[in-house]
C-alpha cells in the first residue's frame, strides 16, 4: 500500500552516490522507483473508497414549507433547506461504497490509516480542551491552542466501527436534551447527513449500526403510546421498566441480519438527574451488558439539576460503574448562554453548573492515570473563540429541532404532518421546526465534541 510519506523516504541518497558507496545503476533504479511512487500515489488516493447511506423508512412525512417572516434572529426554513431534508429522521438504511469524489463528508471515507496512540504525544490532548474553532462556510474545526504540541485525530466512520466491532463495544449516552442531541449527532454522522434534526422527545433510543446497515428506534414514553400532552404524561417508571427489553442486543432482527460482523449498539437513555441516572443505569448494567460485550458510558447531569453540589453517593456509583464499563466519560455542562437564556435565575444557575463542572473535573483528575473514568470539558469548548452557532432566540442547544403542540413553541414550519410516527407516539401534527441562528442545521459543535470523546475512548 502506498503511503504519502513514502515519497520522502525513497529519495535517492545523493551523498552516497558521490562517495561511490552505492553503484550508479542502483542509484538510478532507486530514482526511477521514487518517480513511479510519486506518480502512482495520487492515483491510489483518488481511488479510495467512500461510504454512502441509502435510507429506507421515514419516521416522519416529507417536509413541506412556505417562507414565513420571523423576527430576527429567527430563521424560517427555506425551500432549498427543505430539499436537503426529505425526511427528518430515517428508521433504517443500508450502506454502499463508491469513489471518493462521491463522498461529501470526510467522516464517510473508508481510508485505513495507522491510528495514533497515546505514546504519540502529538495526539494526546486529554479531555480538557482549550482552543478555538476554525470556520469555513458551515464547517467548524476545533483546534487546541497548543496545536504544535497536541491535536485531535479526526476519525472516520470506518475506523470508529472497526474499533467498536473489534472490541465488541457498545456506547450508551445518558442525560438530558443536550446529551440527546449529542447522541443524535452520532447517528447523523454514521449516516453522512449534512443537516441534523433533533426529534425533540424525552425518551430512550436504540441505534444499531454496522458496515452494511443500520436501524433506529425510539421507546414510547408511557404504556398508552403518549398523546398531544406527552410531556405531562411522561412515565419515568415506565421508562425504567422497559429498559431490559428495549435495549436488548438483537443481532437477529432485520436489517441487522445484513451485518457480516456483529453490529454496534449506540444507545441513548433519558436520565437527566442523579436519581434517575442511577436507577436507569443499574437496570441497564444488570440486564443489557452481556458477557462477551462491553460498554462505554457517556454521561452528564446537566440543566435539570439546579443545585451546585454533586452527591457523594453518585460519585461512589460512578466508581462502581467503572468496574463493569470499558470507559466512563463524564461531560461538563456547557454554560456559555445560560445567563442570557434564564433571565433573573441565570446567575444562580450559572454558579451551580460551573460549580458542578469543577467538582467533576477535580474528582476525575485526582484518579490515577490508569483510571477508565475520563472527563471531557464540553463547557471549555462552548466558550471557545468562534464557537459554532446555537439555536435562535437564545436557546442553548446546538441542533435544529422539531416542535410539537405541547411544547408551545411559536417558531413554526407550516403544513408539516406526521403519519406512522403520529399514530405511534403523539397522535397530533407537528407544529414546526426550530432553527439555529445561522439557519444551517449543521450542529458542528457536537460533531467536534464527538471527535474529542473518541480520541479519549479509542486511545486511552
Amino acid at each position: 500500500m502506498c503511503k504519502p510519506q513514502s515519497t520522502q523516504r525513497c529519495k535517492p541518497n545523493q551523498q552516497s552516490h558521490r562517495d561511490h558507496t552505492q553503484p550508479r545503476r542502483q542509484w538510478h533504479m532507486a530514482a526511477l522507483a521514487c518517480a513511479l511512487l510519486v506518480t502512482v500515489c495520487p492515483a491510489l488516493a483518488a481511488a479510495k473508497q467512500c461510504t454512502r447511506y441509502r435510507p429506507a423508512g421515514c419516521l416522519f412525512s416529507t417536509v413541506s414549507s412556505r417562507p414565513i417572516d420571523y423576527p430576527a434572529p429567527l430563521h424560517p426554513i427555506s425551500f432549498d433547506m427543505a430539499k436537503e431534508i426529505p425526511c427528518p429522521f430515517y428508521a433504517s438504511g443500508m450502506y454502499e461504497t463508491g469513489k471518493a469524489d462521491e463522498c461529501a463528508d470526510d467522516f464517510m471515507t473508508q481510508a485505513r490509516r495507522e491510528l495514533p496512540t497515546c505514546d504519540d504525544k502529538q495526539y494526546c490532548c486529554g479531555g480538557s480542551p482549550r482552543g478555538q474553532f476554525r470556520h469555513r462556510e458551515d464547517r467548524y474545526t476545533f483546534v487546541p491552542l497548543k496545536k504544535e504540541q497536541c491535536a485531535y485525530f479526526e476519525y472516520n466512520r470506518h475506523e470508529v466501527l472497526d474499533f467498536l466491532q473489534g472490541q465488541k463495544m457498545d456506547i450508551l449516552v445518558a442525560g438530558d436534551s443536550m446529551m440527546r442531541q449529542l447522541y443524535i449527532r452520532m447517528v447523523h454522522m454514521m449516516r453522512g447527513a449534512r443537516r441534523v434534526l433533533d426529534y425533540h422527545i424525552h425518551t430512550h433510543a436504540n441505534y444499531g449500526v454496522c458496515q452494511e446497515s443500520d436501524r433506529f428506534k425510539m421507546s414510547p414514553v408511557n404504556d398508552n403510546n403518549a398523546s398531544v400532552e406527552s410531556f405531562k404524561k411522561l412515565d419515568l417508571d415506565y421508562l425504567q421498566d422497559t429498559i431490559p427489553e428495549f435495549f436488548k442486543y438483537s443481532p437477529n432482527q432485520d436489517p441487522m441480519l445484513l451485518c457480516k460482523d456483529p453490529h454496534v449498539a449506540i444507545n441513548y437513555m433519558h436520565a437527566p438527574d442523579y436519581v434517575l441516572q442511577r436507577r436507569y443505569l443499574e437496570q441497564y448494567m444488570e440486564h443489557i451488558v452481556d458477557e462477551g460485550r462491553q460498554v462505554t458510558l457517556v454521561l452528564s447531569v446537566g440543566y435539570w439539576v439546579w443545585f451546585p453540589e454533586v452527591p457523594q453517593d453518585y460519585l461512589d456509583f460512578l466508581d462502581t460503574l467503572s468496574k463493569r464499563a470499558a470507559k466512563v466519560v463524564i461531560l461538563s455542562i456547557p454554560t456559555v448562554h445560560v445567563t442570557a437564556h434564564t433571565g433573573k435565575q441565570g446567575p444562580a444557575l450559572l454558579h451551580a453548573y460551573r460549580s458542578r463542572n469543577l467538582i467533576m473535573k477535580e474528582w476525575v483528575a485526582a484518579k490515577p492515570a490508569s483510571s477508565n473514568i475520563k472527563f471531557v470539558d464540553f463547557d471549555a469548548m462552548s466558550v471557545s473563540v468562534h464557537a459554532p452557532p446555537i439555536c435562535a432566540g437564545e436557546n442553548w442547544h446546538y441542533q435544529c429541532f422539531l416542535t410539537w403542540p405541547a411544547h408551545g413553541n411559536k417558531v413554526a414550519l407550516e403544513d408539516m404532518d406526521t403519519n406512522w410516527f403520529r399514530d405511534r407516539y403523539y397522535r397530533a401534527p407537528l407544529v414546526g421546526l426550530y432553527m439555529t441562528e445561522d439557519g444551517q442545521c449543521a450542529d458542528e459543535m457536537n460533531r467536534n465534541l464527538w471527535q474529542v470523546i473518541l480520541n479519549n475512548v479509542m486511545r486511552g
